[in-house]
This record gives structure tokens, C-alpha cells and sequence, in this order.
């Protein structure tokens, strides 16, 4: 490749075998993993590469319940409407927040999560 005044092409940092190395390690594979762990692995990773766009991290986390997090379990699923929607359509949200069991709250699971 012809390097240019704004982009100049690098060498790579590690060689071959030295990215195979990594990727075999056990900590990292997750092919060797056991099958109950694998999808939790990927899920950090995804996780991880979230990390400088915290709406995604949060949508992940929020779907999958299986990040790398720490603390208090996930509870808040949902935005709230606007009160503006329950004064401007009131026919509407109300049906809609009886489906939901009657609640307008963060802690109501949105309709994919339901069992």
C-alpha cells in the first residue's frame, strides 16, 4: 500500500503467530470454553467495545442481563412517557399502560423481555 500525506499505513504490531498465541489462550478462547459460558464471554467483549458508547452498553446489558457489570442488578428497562403523552393522548396511554400491567414505571419490562 502507497502511503499518502494523511494516512500512512504501519506495519502491524504483532506477528501471526504471535495474534494465534493470544486468541489460544484460555482465558480469551471462547471456542474451548464450556457451552454455558461462551455466549457470557462474547456478551463482555461486546460489552467491553461498548465502552465510549454507553447508550449500547446499556441496551446489551439491558437485553442480555450478562455483562461484566458489578453492583445491583439491572431494574430499569424502559423510558417513561412524556407527561406530555398522557395529557395530549390520553385514549391511547391508557390502553397502553394497562398492557403493561397498569404501571408507566422504568422497572416494567418492555414487550421482547416478557416471559
Amino acid at each position: 500500500m502507497k502511503n499518502t500525506p494523511r494516512w500512512v499505513n504501519h506495519q502491524p504490531f504483532l506477528g501471526e503467530w504471535e495474534f494465534f498465541a493470544i486468541l489460544s489462550n484460555p482465558v480469551v478462547d471462547i471456542f474451548s470454553a464450556p457451552p454455558d459460558q461462551q455466549l457470557r464471554m462474547i456478551y463482555a467483549q461486546r460489552w467491553l467495545d461498548a465502552f465510549r458508547q454507553p447508550a449500547e452498553a446499556y441496551a446489551l446489558a439491558r437485553r442480555t442481563l450478562a455483562t461484566p457489570r458489578t453492583g445491583d442488578p439491572l431494574t430499569l428497562f424502559r423510558l417513561q412517557y412524556p407527561d406530555s403523552e398522557s395529557l395530549n393522548n390520553h385514549a391511547n396511554w391508557s390502553a397502553q399502560v394497562a398492557r403493561m400491567g397498569g404501571s408507566d414505571s422504568q422497572n416494567v419490562k418492555v414487550w421482547w423481555m416478557q416471559p
